[in-house]
């Protein structure tokens, strides 16, 4: 059984149904790929400075929280097929243009 479709205007909602999430803004996380060649020099709680290309006038200190432990084969990149890890960021001084809208 998949995910419930959203609700939309006029719907009529029951007991239990997820009509909305609210996400939790106390902390700010960004997510990256990096390379086969690069994941064995980085480590759980290591320091990072992250730029982000919506801010272009300030870097962002932050660690990584999470290396994803198995390799993500992208087919899209051409031949031989890059093998990328998932990586997770948590950004330790993120300001309100990070935040959504």
């Amino acid at each position: 059984m998949g995910p419930s479709p959203e609700f939309r205007a006029g719907d009529k909602a029951w007991a239990g149904a997820q009509i909305l999430e609210l996400p939790d803004l106390s902390s700010v996380h960004m997510t990256a790929h990096i390379d086969e060649s690069d994941r064995g020099q980085l480590k759980t709680g290591q320091a990072a400075t992250m730029r982000v290309d919506a801010v272009p006038d300030r870097a962002y200190q932050g660690t990584v929280a999470d290396i994803s432990v198995l390799a993500r084969i992208d087919f899209s990149s051409g031949w031989p097929p890059a093998k990328n890890f998932d990586l997770t960021l948590s950004i330790n001084d993120a300001d309100v243009r990070l935040r959504p809208a």
